[in-house]
């Protein structure tokens, strides 16, 4: 996998997250009191930071998979 097919796949795990993150905040988020879910702003960021890390780990396992 080239670096920018891995780029491309890890930006559009960061806008699936930060979408996921700000309907989690409409559908279940707390209006004062929680760190992260009484922000949509915060739910976004929080969303989109987790899910593209979580693309790069599979990434990065899959890819040593095919090294060896």
């Amino acid at each position: 996998m080239t670096k920018k097919n891995t780029r491309i796949i890890t930006l559009i795990a960061v806008v699936l997250g930060g979408v996921l993150g700000y309907l989690y905040n409409l559908n279940f988020g707390c209006k004062e009191g929680c760190a992260i879910s009484s922000s949509p702003i915060l739910s976004t960021i929080y969303g989109g930071l987790m899910f593209g890390l979580f693309s790069n780990l599979v990434l990065s396992l899959t890819h040593k998979k095919e090294i060896k």
